[in-house]
């Protein structure tokens, strides 16, 4: 078993192993994981001459054709490569079946938010001809490269501030990020660069807008206003594991901001200084949070953001009250300050 990450996933994605027999790909990021697991499916078929078979297990009578589909020889020649998509039914057996038979297909399973208990990690975990490659919501980084990369393939370049602010509203959902941003391509189809007046017109949405509300409130230590807040962005289509994500990076840029000013930076040097910089029409109330919070009393809010991020992976059913205890838990940090 291979448990791939960062960037090790990112070249299996454009070159998978043909050798690997079964290949899981799962996690919090709905898109991410669609997309990851046709693109692998879509590569590894293509090296292999031959082509991809879907598979939904929940839209067959009988879970077994999927054995069926697996151990089928190709009508159109080369070797297929099946494509699952695991939704209710347990088909952890039948994979295992397959991944034993000699001369069957490869599997590539795109799944949920597994819990390292769930038949399939386990499977995929301990199989030596087996890949996982779990995708949890992008890192501001990633989203960067991805903004990039999307820009110059449009032939667009992107302004300092308006890439900033691009970064600071997207993630969460690749695939809800790939949309926003070939809305931005169309949108300035015809120009030469984007500015933050198009990225403001085209991206700036109530649910992201909603969510820096949420953690300016938290830091702040306003809990009534960060409980709404977050509860109105959750009604909006924000995930849970996007808003802890979204927590976690905003403790982590306030952390280092915070040490460069008990260095002796001003607070305005401390935040020209990060990267991504802080959004515009948030420094007012990051400059008051940089003068509220120590780095010890930020490391440990990381803490608290950590547990709570691991408590709701394992517990998915309660997501949303771990979530709530967690911000009330740092509104109150913040008020002791």
């Amino acid at each position: 078993m291979v448990a791939l990450k960062a960037a090790a996933a990112e070249r299996f994605v454009e070159k998978p192993d043909p050798k690997c027999r079964l290949m899981l790909v799962y996690g919090p990021d709905t898109g991410l994981v669609s997309e990851r697991a046709h693109q692998i499916a879509g590569a590894l078929a293509a090296g292999l001459g031959g082509e991809v078979e879907p598979f939904d297990p929940d839209s067959s009578s009988e879970p077994g054709l999927l054995f069926d589909a697996a151990t089928s020889l190709s009508l159109f020649g080369g070797q297929q490569v099946i494509l699952v998509r695991a939704t209710s039914k347990q088909i952890a057996g039948i994979v295992a079946a397959i991944v034993e038979h000699d001369g069957a297909a490869p599997l590539v399973v795109e799944a949920g938010d597994l819990k390292p208990s769930a038949p399939l990690r386990k499977l995929a975990e301990g199989h030596a001809a087996a890949v996982t490659i779990p995708c949890y919501t992008d890192s501001a980084e990633a989203i960067g490269r991805l903004v990039d990369t999307t820009c110059s393939k449009a032939g667009l370049h992107i302004e300092a501030d308006a890439r900033d602010a691009l970064v600071s509203l997207l993630g969460g959902d690749r695939l809800a990020t790939r949309g926003e941003l070939e809305k931005l391509r169309n949108y300035c189809a015809g120009e030469s660069n984007v500015t933050l007046d198009d990225v403001m017109a085209v991206c700036g949405d109530a649910s992201a807008l909603l969510l820096d509300d949420a953690i300016d409130a938290v830091a702040l230590g306003n809990a009534h206003d960060a409980e709404t807040t977050l509860r109105r962005a959750v009604e909006s289509g924000t995930a849970i594991p996007a808003i802890i994500a979204a927590l976690s990076r905003h403790f982590l840029q306030l952390r280092a901001a915070r040490l460069l000013v008990e260095e002796g930076n001003t607070a305005e040097s401390a935040m020209r200084a990060m990267r991504p910089p802080v959004f515009f029409k948030r420094q007012t109330a990051f400059k008051r949070q940089l003068s509220a919070w120590r780095h010890d009393a930020i490391d440990e809010a990381l803490e608290r953001i950590q547990t709570a991020d691991a408590a709701t992976r394992l517990n998915a059913d309660l997501d949303t009250e771990l979530a709530g205890r967690l911000v009330l838990s740092l509104a109150g940090m913040a008020r002791r300050r």
